[in-house]
């Protein structure tokens, strides 16, 4: 298992006993997000709805594993007052190295970030002038809305995929990401990765339906195990809704 996988595992295991656990990222979302600051090394990060501190925890890690503690900008904007507390309780000494707002209008002017990570409310709309030439947009799960505005308003040319997890059981726990002007190579690797993500989408379903048919009840669980790695389950999750506090 490499360092991606691992750190996604930690924070993940970390993160699930907090108070608002249950809109925390995946840990296969988390990977990938690790994943994309090693590519890319951006300097400069915006994180659209941090929650109470999962993915906050791995921009952290990951670019203080890629270039060094000092080296990098995390701007944070939450708008929920719960979220805002517990991101501040859960980074602990980390907390002060990220700036957190409130609104995107505190936001300063003429911001430019290499990396967006969008996780919660907020869209770019208006707002494309804040991203780097080579910018990466990363949207954590599924935030259709929030999609299908980036597939408008982004400066061309850029390329996009979207992954899940092969085994899960249901549209939970993905990402997409989307590329600003790509390379040859990224164009190529981003569509390969989307049709095994299309192929694997098709398939998913009928090897379900052909276990059920057949009575592999083991197999199903097991497949509903691997999924629920990612996840938190209502019977795990504490304090029912608390995010509501200070909506």
């Amino acid at each position: 298992m490499g360092w991606t996988s691992t750190r996604a595992l930690e924070i993940f295991d970390e993160f699930r006993g907090y108070r608002g656990s249950y809109q925390i990222a995946s840990a296969y979302a988390l990977e990938a997000l690790l994943g994309e600051i090693e590519r890319g090394r951006p300097r400069r990060v915006l994180e659209l709805g941090p929650g109470i501190g999962a993915t906050t925890r791995a921009l952290v890690s990951g670019l203080d594993r890629c270039l060094g503690s000092g080296m990098w900008e995390i701007l944070a904007v939450e708008e929920n007052e719960f979220c805002r507390g517990e991101l501040r309780t859960n980074l602990g000494a980390d907390a002060d190295r990220v700036q957190v707002v409130d609104d995107l209008a505190d936001v300063p002017e003429g911001a430019r970030f290499d990396l967006v990570l969008i996780d919660g409310p907020g869209s770019l709309r208006g707002r494309t002038g804040w991203l780097s030439d080579r910018a990466v947009v990363f949207v954590e799960n599924l935030r259709e809305p929030q999609r299908r505005d980036l597939d408008e308003i982004l400066p061309a040319p850029w390329t996009s995929r979207s992954s899940w997890p092969v085994l899960t059981t249901e549209n939970l726990g993905g990402y997409h990401v989307y590329q600003l002007r790509p390379t040859a190579a990224e164009r190529i690797s981003f569509g390969l990765r989307g049709r095994g993500q299309q192929a694997a989408g098709t398939v998913r379903p009928w090897v379900r339906r052909g276990l059920t048919k057949a009575r592999f009840t083991s197999a199903l669980d097991w497949f509903a195990r691997r999924a629920d790695r990612g996840r938190i389950s209502e019977a795990e999750y504490r304090d029912a809704g608390v995010m509501h506090e200070g909506d």
